[in-house]
């Protein structure tokens, strides 16, 4: 029983990845479209911005699958035992 929960946990976790790896490619793909700057700080500057945009933007996807998922609760099939994912440390 418990290696079937162990891939819902790891099934779950997945999609925390998933969503990373899209951010990742989306910000990659601006990169790929930044035009020549005057110097390498506004460079510097337009990329920390693209940046902080992309973490935040995960961030927030991560929070929303959270919550649509229940921390991973609905993935699961019923056991006969409870599991607040909150409560693990």
């Amino acid at each position: 029983m418990w290696d079937l929960y162990f891939k819902f946990i790891k099934w779950h976790e997945q999609g925390h990845v998933n969503i990373t790896l899209k951010v990742a490619r989306e910000l990659q793909a601006e990169w790929a479209q930044l035009k020549p700057m005057p110097s390498c700080q506004e460079l510097s500057d337009k990329i920390n911005i693209l940046i902080a945009v992309a973490r935040q933007k995960k961030v927030e996807a991560n929070a929303a699958y959270d919550k649509r998922t229940n921390y991973g609760l609905t993935q699961r099939p019923n056991f006969p035992f409870t599991c607040d994912w909150r409560e693990i440390n």
